[in-house]
């Protein structure tokens, strides 16, 4: 078994087409206009973009179209892509934070206002040395929080 492809349900698939490729980078892998949606995919992960209409099942069309998905965007820097995707135009309902197990997450939404989390988690194998209480390599004990803290201001973050 695996995951297929993960479902955004838009008010004009066509229009999100447009939106998805230039935004965020994905690639188109096939449109079915027929059932108002394309397959889309960024990385490994196939996104099925589409209107919700009868012929996909029953109470299909009645789906809700916006608002908070349970989807993560991840990325290396977040501030930079932050800053890439407001020169694009994107909103943002969360500005840059840092959640307490040290992972900063923004969060965005599309024309149809589907929210997404956009995340960074921390320096390559941070977390784990976090966990024991060293900070990149370095063999000096430190708090959780201070460790965090010593990140944000290398990468330039405010708490």
């Amino acid at each position: 078994m695996k995951v297929g492809p993960i479902q955004i349900f838009v008010s004009d698939f066509k229009k999100a087409e447009k939106w998805y490729s230039t935004v965020l980078g994905m690639k188109l892998v096939k449109r079915y206009p027929k059932f108002k949606c394309v397959l889309m995919k960024l990385s490994p992960v196939e996104f099925d973009i589409g209107t919700p209409i009868p012929n996909w099942g029953k109470d299909w069309d009645k789906l809700k179209i916006g608002g908070r998905t349970p989807i993560f965007f991840e990325t290396d820097n977040i501030k930079n892509t932050v800053k890439e995707l407001k020169q694009k135009g994107v909103k943002f309902t969360e500005e840059i934070s840092m959640r307490s197990w040290g992972e900063y997450k923004a969060v965005f939404v599309d024309p149809d206002g589907n929210e997404f989390s956009l995340i960074e988690i921390n320096v390559g194998s941070s977390y784990s040395e976090m966990q024991k209480g060293v900070y990149t390599g370095r063999a000096k004990a430190v708090s959780k929080d201070e460790m965090l803290r010593e990140y944000a201001k290398e990468k330039g973050y405010k708490l």
